[in-house]
């Protein structure tokens, strides 16, 4: 996204302040050549963003508010839920145990959807339409169609997959197993390439898919906000 006189990127900023972990709180800063005022910037290891807005700051001084994005811009997918969409949106999902976060992600597009699924397979005749997308099946059948109705073709979307973890560590624990088995065949069987993945473990996990920057991060315990794949 370019901002208001098409010479400077605000994404740099995001980019600058993603990189290092760190908050930004009304101070100016100098990016492409111009000075911003930062009115707030905040990433952490455990969120995906706080509210931030760039200001530009012309030769006599004026804030001009160019791009901001703040918690209206965050959709929250809960177990159970697939969520798509285009634009400066953050999908994201949190604790992940043995469940399976499914990315998807169209660069031509720009266009994103995310699953959190809990349970193998496909989800038993007369479940409730509110249970289905719990199931591998129904997921990723969802994933397909609501990127479909975004203008996405199956060859066109990349996938990113997190979670399948051990989370009490059992040598017996067959359902983190089972899940990374149904997902990783059912996505190719829909023709869906898996760029990146984070898989197994004991640890639970968060994913953030950021749509309009083409970005997918991961974060495993308590550890930081990693990169997995970025467009």
């Amino acid at each position: 996204m370019i901002a208001a006189g098409g010479t400077h990127c605000t994404f740099c900023l995001a980019d600058e302040a993603l990189e290092k972990q760190q908050a930004v709180n009304n101070r100016q800063i100098r990016a492409c050549g111009r000075i911003w005022d930062a009115h707030w910037i905040a990433l952490d290891d455990q969120t995906s963003y706080n509210a931030y807005t760039f200001y530009d700051i012309g030769s006599k001084g004026k804030r001009e508010k160019v791009w901001g994005l703040g918690m209206e811009d965050i959709i929250d997918v809960q177990i159970g839920q697939v969520k798509a969409g285009t634009g400066a949106i953050v999908l994201e999902t949190r604790a992940i145990g043995s469940c399976i976060a499914i990315a998807a992600y169209d660069a031509g597009k720009k266009a994103g959807a995310l699953a959190h699924v809990m349970l193998s397979g496909k989800a038993p005749v007369g479940s409730k339409e509110s249970e289905k997308m719990r199931y591998v099946v129904d997921a990723i059948e969802a994933i397909v169609d609501r990127m479909g109705d975004l203008g996405s073709k199956a060859g066109e979307i990349v996938v990113v997959v997190a979670g399948g973890g051990n989370m009490l560590d059992r040598e017996d624990d067959a359902i983190c197993r089972d899940n990374i088995e149904s997902v990783l065949e059912l996505l190719e069987k829909n023709g869906l390439r898996v760029a990146a993945q984070a898989l197994g473990g004991t640890d639970r996990r968060s994913v953030f898919l950021d749509v309009g920057r083409g970005v997918i991060f991961c974060v495993e315990g308590d550890g930081p906000k990693i990169e997995l794949w970025r467009a």
